[in-house]
């Protein structure tokens, strides 16, 4: 049974077992993340460090780089070599069995608090507003002895040493042991243990990767360490009623000696260290709240939206390694697709949330995975491989930028991840960053134009491609490769278009834009059937799962919406109903789905694909497989449902379903960088407030439906009329905040 707080969002509590490390309760602060887990016999904080990844790479993964070339393949395949193109397959698929490269558990701390014959009350919470965890068990018999304790955790938002802070309760002495280990493996060692004083630790080296310590320090009680070969198991006094552990991981990274640093860090702290990392771990995560909240009348929805951002929150943070699949939370040491970071949607889906949701500055670690830390290997792929230039953006990729996935993988990455970095210009307005951003995107259009040929009705081809997420083994062997794929041809025409206006805005490359520009005139219309998008040109492949990517003009484009020629919605429309009924799954193609359907304003169909993801969740919040993209995605979903500003202009409430009387949000953020807030009664918008933070031309449609408004700003009110397309438009200035309200009147 899992239950939450009467608003039904802020708090998560497990009044049962977590056995299995994927129900327990997550922590984070970008760097460090725990998972608590257990029962009342034994508590489990389960450590990672985000840049403690096992980083090898294994003969034979990915690319095949040791057997052909991607131009051979493209041959093989053109002349129906299955034969050939499955020896290929096979090879990969016996030589792929490795951890590497995986984000890799640092070790555990098993607190066994006297095992109980019979436990009563045992409740594991996670206060989302706070980011702290609490077990509590108030009765636990063994025998003659009776105990009772709680635990209190976090991971502080700005510091590298967590607090584990142990009580009893009045009239029961806290007694047991505390186990700290790491599990060994074919691949990766255990824990070498050690003893110094009041701290213990383990020394772990991952061969050819990263060595760390993970060190607890005992902190104003009478307890006794002592080591083995591979554990330090420290014996709680039974006269203690409070107990305090303070726990670090140093790497290699930070530290050439990371134990004597480890050491170090702990021993600079004092008996008041819960408290005095408390305060400022308080103020992170109240101002992380207060830059944008949403209010809305489904409960799953509202939950879904706040765990979401509670979950980005702890695991992205500016300067830390970027989250991947399972975000910076793993306890296996070969996890699920190499904890890595799939660039067919995944990684995308993940950090869809900060936009929106107003929340930029945590997506740093993106950025720099791609653009940064990946780029030599994406470069050198490119050339020896693919025989092109620019960069190949992995289609799933280690964090150092090789590919993962399989012999053949998705050639159109590159577009989709550099969309986000056009977004943050959009939604931020920040020309630095563009400055920053725009020699990378330059270089991923190299890769793409070479894929282009002109046809002869003087339109540029696109491929060979396939369309990404469709899993099955013959887009492996290139049997549903083709040309002008629709996801492709989507992406292409984002990173065109932002290399355009990117050039425009510095001032630069007028050479490069007008080439770009003729590029984008000249691709090729999106391949259609009766109707509706296809896949590839002149083939739509359904029994593949999922087919999902031929909706990418819909979204994550964003090239139609409600204001498109209906014609063209329509055409959406067709080819999201025909996806629909051949995909009814609940990971982050519901997500996927629930954006395109927002696109078109039918928030019924969002609000449905949503529910495909929150309802079908275990009592923490994830899915079965610890995979968080439609975790974080659902923050990105709802967001969608209130505010859509992609197209320049801001639309209010734009997809909320008719049900959905009222709802309400506060500074979510819209292109242009502005920052809008709105509140919606019986039925109907009753105000909007937008501040401006970089100024300029403010494009609003209609949300009253009048045709009039008031806008205010500086006790100042003007009436506004709408122009032919339906929106308000007014100058601001930066710094200023504008209220729109109904006039009362009708256009």
């Amino acid at each position: 049974m899992s239950r939450t707080d009467p608003t039904g969002e802020t708090r998560i509590v497990l009044d049962h077992p977590t056995p299995k490390w994927v129900e327990g309760l997550p922590l984070g602060n970008g760097d460090m993340g725990v998972v608590v887990h257990g029962s009342p016999q034994q508590v489990t904080l389960g450590f990672n460090k985000s840049t403690v990844w096992d980083y090898r790479i294994s003969p034979g993964q990915g690319l095949p780089e040791d057997k052909t070339t991607f131009n051979e393949l493209v041959k093989r395949a053109g002349a129906g070599d299955w034969a050939w193109c499955d020896t290929i397959y096979k090879d990969w698929l016996e030589r792929e069995n490795s951890s590497g490269p995986s984000l890799q558990p640092c070790g555990q701390l098993d607190l066994n608090l006297l095992p109980g014959e019979r436990s009563l009350g045992f409740r594991q919470e996670l206060d989302l507003e706070t980011a702290m965890a609490r077990v509590h068990c108030p009765c636990s018999e063994y025998r003659e002895h009776k105990q009772a304790f709680t635990i209190e955790t976090f991971v502080p938002a700005r510091d590298k040493v967590i607090p584990v802070t142990i009580y009893n309760v009045p009239d029961k002495k806290l007694f047991g042991k505390a186990r700290l280990w790491r599990q060994q493996s074919l691949d990766c060692p255990g824990g070498s243990a050690w003893v110094d004083g009041d701290i213990a630790g383990i020394d772990v080296s991952i061969p050819e990767s990263i060595d760390y310590t993970l060190a607890v320090r005992v902190v104003g009680g009478r307890c006794s360490w002592e080591a083995s070969a591979s554990e330090a198991v420290l014996t709680i006094a039974p006269e203690l009623g409070k107990l305090v552990l303070l726990v670090t991981i140093v790497t290699s990274r930070d530290d050439h000696d990371t134990r004597s640093a480890a050491v170090a860090r702990l021993c600079g702290l004092t008996p008041d260290a819960p408290a005095e990392l408390e305060d400022p771990h308080r103020a992170w995560w109240q101002k992380f709240w207060s830059a944008s909240s949403v209010n809305v009348p489904d409960a799953a929805l509202q939950k879904g939206w706040r765990w979401g951002m509670y979950l980005f929150g702890s695991s992205s943070q500016p300067g830390c390694q970027a989250p991947g699949l399972q975000g910076i939370w793993n306890l296996y040491n070969r996890p699920a697709w190499h904890t890595d970071y799939h660039a067919d949607g995944n990684v995308e889906i993940l950090h869809q949330c900060a936009y929106t949701n107003n929340h930029l500055e945590l997506l740093e670690p993106l950025y720099r995975l791609y653009a940064v830390e990946m780029r030599d290997e994406t470069r050198r792929a490119a050339k020896e491989y693919f025989n092109r230039r620019g960069l190949y953006i992995p289609m799933a990729g280690g964090p150092h930028g090789h590919e993962l996935a399989a012999p053949w993988a998705w050639p159109g990455a590159g577009a989709w991840v550099a969309q986000y970095f056009w977004w943050h210009y959009l939604y931020s307005q920040d020309t630095e960053f563009l400055r920053w951003a725009y020699p990378f995107l330059k270089e991923l259009s190299l890769f793409y134009e070479g894929f282009l040929s002109k046809n002869d009705r003087g339109l540029y081809d696109l491929g060979p491609s396939f369309s990404p997420e469709m899993i099955d083994w013959r887009a492996w062997l290139m049997m549903c490769w083709g040309k002008n794929v629709t996801m492709d041809l989507a992406m292409l025409r984002v990173l065109l278009t932002a290399l355009i206006e990117s050039s425009r805005v510095l001032g630069v490359d007028e050479g490069d834009r007008t080439r770009w520009s003729e590029i984008l005139e000249h691709l090729p219309p999106y391949p259609e059937k009766l109707g509706y998008w296809l896949d590839v040109e002149n083939e739509e492949y359904l029994v593949l799962e999922p087919s999902i990517p031929r909706i990418g003009p819909l979204w994550p484009a964003a090239e139609v919406d409600v204001a498109s020629p209906p014609s063209v919605q329509q055409v959406a429309w067709n080819t999201f109903k025909r996806i629909r009924g051949h995909y009814d799954g609940g990971n982050h193609c519901s997500i996927w789905l629930a954006c395109a359907a927002a696109q078109l304003g039918k928030g019924g169909d969002a609000v449905a694909s949503i529910h495909k993801c929150t309802d079908h969740r275990r009592d923490n919040g994830m899915n079965d497989m610890m995979q968080l993209d439609p975790c974080y995605g659902t923050a990105a979903a709802v967001a969608h449902l209130l505010l859509q500003s992609l197209k320049g202009v801001i639309r209010v409430f734009p997809a909320v379903p008719e049900s959905w009387k009222d709802a309400s949000f506060q500074t979510l953020r819209a292109v242009g960088a502005f920052l809008v807030s709105a509140q919606r009664e019986s039925g109907k918008t009753t105000r909007v407030r937008i501040d401006s933070e970089k100024g300029g031309l403010c494009v609003v449609a209609d949300p009253f439906g009048a045709g009039r408004a008031v806008l205010s700003s500086s006790g100042k009110n003007v009436e506004l009329t709408t122009d032919a397309d339906g929106c308000f438009r007014f100058e601001t200035q930066s710094g200023q905040s504008y209220s729109v309200t109904p006039s009362g009147g009708s256009k």
